[in-house]
């Protein structure tokens, strides 16, 4: 995950710009943990993204260690990622239509305001 992000850029985690094999392995990851079969000792593709973008966003190099985000934030966020892949996913097998416009970027991946128009 650390080279994708190093090879792509922030901008390339972002659901619509995941290379499809990394968009099937997050979307198996986040059913399997709203399905509760989740292997809990497997490593979190998903958390990882997470703590790129919250390093990232908050401008600290990845390189140090240390991050505190609450827990119930991390679930949160861990929740929103989940979904949008989903929903990206859902986007280019042609089960749903979302403009431009309403895909999310670097600034508002995890904005609980964030409006979204999902066309079926």
């Amino acid at each position: 995950m650390i080279d994708y992000y190093e090879t792509f850029g922030l901008k390339g985690m972002l659901p619509q710009n995941l290379s499809e094999v990394f968009l099937q392995e997050f979307v198996f990851e986040y059913e399997a943990f709203k399905n509760n079969t989740i292997d809990k000792h497997a490593p979190s593709m998903i958390l990882m993204a997470v703590i790129i973008f919250e390093h990232k966003y908050r401008k600290i190099p990845l390189e140090e260690v240390e991050l505190i985000v609450q827990p119930e934030k991390l679930i949160e966020k861990y929740n929103f990622y989940g979904m949008a892949v989903v929903v990206e996913d859902l986007r280019r097998k042609g089960v749903v239509d979302i403009s431009q416009n309403d895909l999310p970027n670097v600034e508002n991946i995890f904005d609980l305001n964030r409006e979204v128009v999902i066309e079926i």
